[in-house]
């Protein structure tokens, strides 16, 4: 018997899917993964129908059972990599979906020589326009070292990310009763989900991940995380970690908080 896929599914909101799971981080740090999937409404006068789908960070593996969760949610329409990093699940999905558009950083096209992509998000701009663009805003963090792309909902006043802030540790993502648990038994926490609470935005270790490792770019990179603050958020979605919600923009603002000083880094 094959073993059951951990996935856990919510929605945070009505036109929101989420499927989160356990992932370790070198094989060693709980960090836990997840994909989120948007159900777009732009009008019928719109190339888009009522229930396309548009797909950030596809899950690894794409069982029987999650495809039948997705295809009740709606039809898919795009599939997203946010960054370089978060492109693993392009190839399960892309075959078990092959009307559906590819997304991506400029780079990711390098890994699926063979794969067409409808818009590569450019350094220097020039990027395509889609009709997506009418429901989802973004910003691309070509600084980053990732190269992410930040995706914003307004209709959920939801921000969406994949390496761009970390809510560890991923207590959804270890929910389902097939993961492997954070905590080994009651009062004990996973031997290595101390090191995964490094990367948490309200702590200091976050901010020196993003200003030392992550911003390769840190001009450019100041100029995005104002570019986002801009948008009206209150819910946070990231690939690793427990869903924000109601104070998303907060989190935000803690953890680019040195480079929305304009590159004055705190001491």
């Amino acid at each position: 018997m094959t073993n059951p896929v951990p996935y856990v599914y919510a929605n945070p909101h009505p036109s929101i899917l989420t499927i989160s799971f356990p992932f370790l981080r070198m094989g060693l740090v709980p960090f836990g993964g997840r994909a989120t999937l948007i159900r777009l409404s732009t009008p019928n006068s719109s190339p888009l129908t009522e229930k396309d789908l548009f797909v950030i960070s596809p899950t690894p593996k794409l069982d029987e059972a999650t495809k039948a969760k997705v295809e009740a949610f709606g039809k898919v329409k795009y599939i997203v990599a946010p960054d370089l990093e978060h492109q693993m699940g392009l190839k399960d999905w892309h075959e078990a979906f092959p009307d559906a558009e590819l997304i991506g950083p400029e780079g990711v096209q390098k890994k699926y020589p063979d794969y067409k992509f409808s818009k590569l998000y450019r350094e220097k701009g020039g990027s395509e326009t889609l009709p997506f663009e009418s429901e989802i805003r973004s910003v691309y963090f070509n600084g980053f070292v990732n190269k992410d792309i930040a995706f914003y909902h307004p209709t959920s006043k939801t921000l969406i990310t994949a390496d761009l802030l970390f809510n560890l540790p991923g207590r959804e993502q270890y929910s389902s009763p097939h993961a492997s648990k954070i905590r080994t038994k009651p009062g004990f926490l996973h031997p290595f989900a101390s090191v995964a609470t490094l990367l948490n935005y309200e702590s200091v270790w976050h901010k020196r991940f993003l200003w030392y490792v992550g911003a390769k770019n840190r001009e450019q990179m100041c100029k995005a995380a104002r570019e986002t603050m801009k948008w009206d958020f209150e819910r946070l979605i990231m690939c690793h970690g427990d869903v924000i919600e109601g104070k998303g923009k907060e989190a935000w603002r803690s953890a680019y908080e040195w480079f929305l000083a304009e590159g004055q880094k705190q001491k």
